[in-house]
């Protein structure tokens, strides 16, 4: 099944071949879901009872905030997932609406199926307690960015963290303009922009999504 495999890229499933997942997980259970873009795919407030797996495509997560603004949480791309940090809370509760950013592909598990895992894999427990670490830290980043109020201070908060997180000055941009745009908290053109500008001022050197931080000790590096 094309799918699994898809599905193994998954770092939950890090260390775990086709053979030892279909030992485990009911294939036939798996249901795979095509959400058209623009399709709200969650309701804020929403009971949440399964983990999401991005076979393909783009989800971002977004909360209306008291003064009318859309607050972008997170983006969602292939091979990532949302809910799993809904697993095991007494009240599961979606804290934000998602949407489907292009056309995409879902297969969702159970919470009991993951728990029926989690209690007979040690490859699996030890990379969900990974996954949710690595989320506690991007969450903190998150807010940390979000306390800069321009897109300059931003992008250089963000660059930083991929700089960091890479281990290197140079690297590829993961995520398109679309997604970092989702990710800063600010409109797409505002990102284009704003790198452009950087360039200008040889803070980077950027090419596609090639970037070289030129600048360390503006970048905290």
């Amino acid at each position: 099944m094309k799918q699994i495999h898809q599905l193994l890229e998954n770092p939950l499933f890090k260390g775990i071949d086709y053979e030892s997942f279909t030992q485990n997980f009911i294939v036939e259970k798996l249901k795979i879901f095509h959400y058209p873009k623009g399709t709200i795919i969650v309701q804020e407030n929403e009971k949440c009872s399964s983990i999401g797996f991005i076979l393909d495509g783009l989800l971002t997560a977004q909360q209306l905030a008291q003064d009318g603004k859309i607050l972008t949480i997170n983006s969602f791309g292939t091979n990532e997932s949302f809910g799993a940090a809904l697993y095991s809370l007494p009240d599961s509760i979606y804290p934000f609406n998602i949407y489907a950013q292009a056309d995409s592909h879902v297969v969702y598990i159970s919470f009991s199926d993951i728990k029926r895992v989690l209690d007979s894999s040690t490859i699996f427990s030890n990379n969900f307690i990974h996954f949710l670490s690595e989320r506690i830290y991007a969450f903190s980043n998150k807010i940390q960015l979000l306390q800069y109020n321009d897109v300059r201070s931003r992008l250089i908060k963000y660059l930083s963290n991929e700089s960091k997180e890479l281990g290197s000055t140079t690297f590829e941009l993961r995520h398109t303009k679309v997604a970092i745009s989702n990710v800063i908290g600010v409109a797409r053109p505002s990102v284009s922009r704003e790198l452009k500008n950087m360039a200008e001022d040889q803070l980077i050197k950027i090419s596609g999504r090639n970037v070289e931080l030129l600048n360390t000790s503006i970048f905290n590096l």
